[in-house]
């Protein structure tokens, strides 16, 4: 009786409408367990005790785990002649297990990532003195192609220190160290991220345009790691463009100061929102699902955050908010 109870309170159902009714027609999506998995069937076929996992959907559209045992109650003959299931709502359980199969995951993560960065160090700091020795013996007054080379040494210099950087929060990250921040003036770390994914907009027929920065806009952070998160928003904004799209990036003054990064492209998901900032989560085909992890977690450790507003076909705005942060002569001053 208490079973029974139950089951129409789950339902939602009064008794006698539900009289020789299937469960799944009383239930309908809330039950995902397919007949071969139902634990009552199986009861009924083996006459052994069932227990399942299986996931339902309430009626606000949540989901939950529950662990389904389904138990045969036999006559005085020895024969089943019923069977009482017993749902344990697991959901709490799983969560749990799943952020401990994530930390198992990261630590594997930080463990590849120091390997990786210690064998990138050195061809990267090889390539680094090479670079540097074009821009010492480049002519100053070489005349337009040395201009060039000058140029694209540069560059070149730039990319090879950023890597060095990614390279290197990966070893502070596997030892479980934090990136040292320091007083930056958000003018130039914009306009340098935007520089460096000009090449790329170019080669995709995208336009990139930066809003003026308002002067004295300072945050406290790590100079190399916030270009790095402002890079991959730049850059994954170009992706979701076609030929002719359109990224603009504006800063907004105050506290939290924000730097948005708005594209006109294909938008992303309402589902999908959610999940695109865990690892190895990628939209593209061939990307790695950690630009986006990553940016998080360098604007997190200088205690901001990256929101996110998109919708299919309109295009995506993310937005970096960090605390402001008042240079000393300022604070002097006031």
């Amino acid at each position: 009786m208490a079973a029974n109870d139950a089951f129409l309170r789950r339902a939602g159902k009064v008794r006698p409408a539900t009289l020789g009714c299937s469960c799944g027609d009383l239930t309908g999506s809330a039950c995902s367990a397919m007949a071969h998995e139902c634990p009552t069937l199986g009861c009924l076929e083996s006459g052994e005790r069932q227990v399942r996992i299986c996931e339902r959907r309430a009626a606000d559209g949540s989901v939950k785990w529950e662990e389904v045992h389904a138990s045969p109650i036999r006559g005085a003959d020895g024969r089943l002649t019923q069977v009482v299931e017993v749902w344990r709502d697991i959901s709490d359980r799983r969560a749990a297990e799943a952020r401990l199969a994530e930390s198992h995951r990261l630590a594997s993560l930080g463990m590849l990532a120091s390997g990786f960065s210690h064998e990138l160090n050195t061809p990267l700091g090889t390539v680094l003195m090479c670079v540097e020795s074009i821009l010492r013996d480049a002519p100053g007054d070489g005349g337009e192609p040395w201009r060039d080379v000058v140029e694209s040494a540069s560059i070149a210099r730039e990319q090879i220190l950023r890597c060095r950087g990614v390279t290197q929060h990966f070893l502070r990250m596997a030892k479980g160290q934090a990136s040292a921040g320091d007083m930056i003036e958000l003018a130039p770390v914009v306009a340098a991220a935007a520089r460096l994914v000009e090449p790329t907009a170019r080669a995709q027929g995208v336009s990139v345009s930066v809003d003026p920065v308002p002067p004295n806009t300072h945050v406290f952070a790590a100079e190399a790691e916030l270009q790095h998160a402002l890079i991959n928003l730049m850059l994954n904004a170009i992706q979701a463009c076609g030929a002719g799209g359109r990224v603009a990036v504006a800063v907004r003054p105050g506290d939290p100061i924000r730097i948005s990064v708005t594209d006109d492209g294909c938008g992303i998901a309402l589902e999908l929102q959610k999940r695109i900032f865990e690892p190895f989560v990628s939209l593209r085909q061939g990307g790695t699902g950690l630009g986006l992890f990553l940016s998080l977690n360098f604007v997190r450790a200088s205690g901001g955050d990256i929101a996110v507003t998109s919708a299919p076909g309109r295009g995506s705005c993310f937005e970096v908010r960090l605390p402001a942060a008042q240079p000393a002569a300022a604070r002097t001053a006031s």
